[in-house]
């Protein structure tokens, strides 16, 4: 009998230990903190290639915030090696509002977001985009201008969408200017980055449609002269690790040698982490079920244990522990997010592991196998 019982206790030893390697690689994997950077030089052209984790930073903050730049425009040159899911590839990001101002793509749509607080200093994201321009190894040159008439698009020199009650300055535009994924998520983009110029005022059409023939005739050095207060990245230098802007007032970009996601949250708050759709509340009901296992099998091992005194408060704890650790780590590794609305589920689900020890009909059998005592 005592063989049995020590065969038991060996048996459940072994399990709860599986359980909790299972927990640690699903929630660590992949446990690679430093991941390279897959920025190459286009060979055959200026311009840049971003691979799988893919991230290029300003040195320093870009500083629009004097009167010249109450009106501004964007441009950007790129083509996309992909498309789906949300995936961001230029974002200005500042301590104060990390989530500023971003351009993405989302399948086929074309999308400026900017985070801006109301009149009652509630954050709203406001977002304006133009739907079918987007396609898979297909350039694409867009122009963003915006004044005191509202916001225009222009995709290849011609107007794909007017948005009057949407206005940016050269203050939504000032921060750290980050490519190739978005500055507190992994939410990366691939595809080729050709050019990038940002003026003190808003394009007119016509001025919109010459400077896409510009770029595309490869003369767009003229316009730092054309146009004063000009930002323009080019991309001639094809190899190293910085990018200069040819206008001389913008700061150098760097590409590093690692990928990371430069400034994700640690512990994100659960308000912050939610998210109103079926996937979200799917991980909630694997996050909780994964630790069930854990709460029962430690539980059962803690009661047969004479030096536990509160076997199922203990397991409690120790379920919280493990996935605060595991949350504390994955802030360093790119691939995962960390939040505490992991923790509050797989403490969650710690506890209806031992609820289902504690029953009558359940614990029977291992009390029996002098795994657990009695009572």
């Amino acid at each position: 009998m005592r063989q049995e019982e020590s065969l038991a206790r060996v048996a459940l030893a072994s399990a709860l230990v599986a359980v909790l390697v299972i927990i640690l690689v699903a929630g660590l994997w992949p446990f690679n903190p430093l991941p390279a950077n897959n920025v190459d030089w286009l060979r055959d052209k200026s311009g840049l290639r971003l691979g799988n984790n893919p991230i290029v930073v300003s040195r320093s903050p870009f500083q629009f915030t004097d009167t010249r730049w109450s009106s501004v425009s964007l441009e950007i040159w790129i083509r996309p090696a992909r498309v789906g899911p949300s995936s961001t590839f230029l974002s200005i990001y500042t301590p104060g509002n990390p989530n500023q101002f971003r351009m993405m793509q989302y399948h086929n749509i074309f999308l400026v977001r900017r985070n801006i607080k109301d009149e009652r200093g509630r954050w709203q994201d406001i977002a304006v985009g133009v739907d079918n321009v987007v396609y898979p190894n297909e350039t694409i040159f867009v122009t963003l201008t915006s004044g005191p008439k509202g916001s225009s698009i222009y995709v290849n020199g011609k107007l794909a969408g007017y948005f009057p009650d949407s206005f940016l300055s050269g203050r939504d535009l000032s921060g750290q200017l980050i490519f190739g994924t978005s500055p507190v998520e992994k939410q990366t983009w691939q595809g080729e980055w050709r050019a990038l110029a940002i003026y003190a005022r808003d394009l007119r059409p016509d001025e919109a449609l010459a400077h896409y023939h510009m770029w595309a005739e490869s003369g767009q050095l003229e316009l730092v002269k054309e146009l004063p207060s000009t930002v323009l990245y080019d991309f001639h230098e094809g190899s190293g690790a910085i990018i200069r802007d040819a206008g001389g007032t913008g700061p150098d970009l760097l590409i590093p040698k690692h990928y990371s996601v430069p400034h994700k949250p640690l512990l994100q708050r659960p308000w912050e982490e939610y998210r109103p759709n079926l996937s979200y509340l799917g991980d909630l009901g694997v996050n909780i079920a994964g630790f069930v296992p854990l709460g029962f099998l430690l539980s059962a091992f803690l009661w047969g244990s004479a030096r536990c005194r509160r076997p199922i408060l203990t397991t409690i704890i120790i379920g919280a522990v493990i996935s605060l650790s595991i949350e504390t780590l994955q802030a360093f590794i790119p691939e995962r997010s960390s939040g505490m609305t992991d923790i509050i589920t797989n403490t969650g689900g710690t506890a209806i592991g031992c609820l289902l020890f504690v029953q009558p009909a359940v614990r029977r059998l291992p009390t029996r196998l002098g795994i657990a005592k009695a009572g």
